[in-house]
């Protein structure tokens, strides 16, 4: 495990964008992430994480 600035990182930043992977003060796995949301949503229909599953939008559009 990584420390920068005294905080546990868990995880090197391999996706589009910039994040930082970090663990709070109760150990829970956190994400910073700095991108928009279109291009992230993009990157994630195009490679998606194991076992991710897209939600399809109601007939509302919610």
């Amino acid at each position: 495990m990584h420390y920068r600035h005294g905080i546990p990182l868990w995880k090197d930043n391999r996706s589009e964008g910039d994040s930082l992977y970090f663990l709070d003060p109760d150990g829970h796995k956190l994400e910073f992430h700095c991108s928009d949301l279109a291009s992230r949503l993009s990157t994630l229909r195009e490679k998606p994480y194991p076992g991710m599953r897209w939600l399809q939008e109601g007939p509302e559009g919610n």
